[in-house]
């Protein structure tokens, strides 16, 4: 019979800090009060600096408007956190003088419900 407790279990798997080669930024808007009771969103800030695992899932080339175009999407993987959701973008930290890496995040998946970790869907931007 399977094991599906403890650490090499199915449930409650999660993340190990071992794993988390890659840090990711979440940038977004932060909805601003006004005086009247409106409310505003501020420009676009880093809403978090966090270990991420970061998988290349697929690329696609295509021919549009007499141009290649290309696209890539990712896996990434977090601990579980609220501020991540279809709004945000993420940022890939690479090392000093690298480019920077922009994604859309296309879907956010809560793995089993359990708060713990978090598998973003998300396609990169070319910038």
């Amino acid at each position: 019979m399977a094991n599906l407790f403890g650490a090499s279990g199915l449930i409650g798997q999660g993340l190990r800090a071992g794993q988390k080669f890659h840090r990711i930024n979440v940038v977004g808007q932060v909805l601003a009060d006004r005086p009247d009771g409106g409310s505003d969103p501020t420009p676009e800030i880093r809403l978090a600096n966090i270990p991420a695992v970061v998988t290349p899932l697929s690329a696609d080339e295509k021919l549009q408007v007499g141009t290649v175009y290309a696209t890539a999407s990712h896996e990434v993987r977090v601990d579980y956190t609220a501020l991540i959701d279809p709004t945000v973008q993420i940022e890939l930290i690479g090392p000093p003088g690298a480019p920077q890496r922009l994604f859309d995040v296309l879907a956010v998946v809560n793995v089993n419900e359990r708060y713990r970790e978090l598998q973003i869907v998300t396609v990169e931007r070319k910038t």
